[in-house]
């Protein structure tokens, strides 16, 4: 009697959260983009125009920014935050999945509102001094931990931590608008929603990006360590120039 011929090999099939940011990735990247663009173009005027003005004239106009001025100020700090952007960078591209992107980052935003807001209130302050080498040190650390552990866990708490300290420095970025007591609340709120809305807009556009790359056989191996040694050389170069530099 003939041998019954072998049912096929099943056909493997992606991981739930895989196969949801590649469905999604169309219109997660236009709506980033959008995001990122618009509100960006926002901020541009304002911005601009703050740099014109100097001394008591600078901070008359701080303080008069309202509520939407100061969400777009928020915006314009986390865009150019370039130390905040390549730790939140080095995060993502060492994760593994979506969860692996969304909880350290979650925690991370946690975090820095805690200490955006206790620093605005003046309940506690932290030297800049001391915030900024913080700050740089936090890229190097996860450039390193990207490379000896290529696939870092349990980064909740860590970032969490390191959220603490960033937050110290979006609070002294706000502490230059001069905030006024009739609208401390409305301005605090509106910067640091600005911050959260930056942030969420590239998040967008990175989760479908990095879905699509880590197909890629090279992405592990080659595409993430170069990029760690890169954000490592930053965050190393700010370390000392801060530190030296002040």
């Amino acid at each position: 009697m003939p041998p019954s011929p072998s049912s096929p090999p099943p056909t493997p099939t992606r991981p739930l959260a895989l196969r949801a940011c590649l469905t999604a990735a169309p219109l997660a990247s236009v709506l980033g983009a959008l995001i990122l663009v618009a509100l960006t173009l926002g901020a541009l005027p304002l911005v601009a125009h703050a740099h014109d003005l100097s001394g008591p004239e600078l901070e008359q106009k701080a303080r008069a920014i309202g509520f939407g001025d100061s969400i777009r100020l928020g915006m314009e700090h986390i865009y150019t935050g370039y130390d905040h952007l390549l730790f939140l960078a080095g995060l993502a591209i060492a994760a593994r999945g979506l969860r692996g992107i969304l909880r350290p980052i979650t925690s991370f935003t946690l975090a820095h509102s805690i200490t955006l807001a206790l620093a605005a209130l003046g309940i506690l302050a932290v030297p800049s001094r001391f915030v900024e080498p913080a700050i740089a040190a936090s890229n190097l650390y996860v450039a390193f931990e990207n490379v000896a552990r290529p696939s870092p866990v349990g980064r909740t708490w860590l970032t969490f931590g390191f959220g603490l300290v960033h937050g110290f420095g979006f609070a002294g970025a706000l502490a230059e608008l001069g905030l006024r007591r009739d609208a401390f609340a409305t301005t605090l709120a509106g910067f640091n929603l600005g911050v959260e809305a930056g942030q969420l807009s590239l998040v967008l556009l990175a989760i479908p990006l990095l879905a699509l790359a880590r197909r890629a056989a090279w992405f592990a191996p080659v595409a993430v360590p170069v990029a760690s040694a890169t954000i490592g050389f930053f965050g190393a170069y700010w370390l000392v120039e801060r530190i030296l530099v002040g």
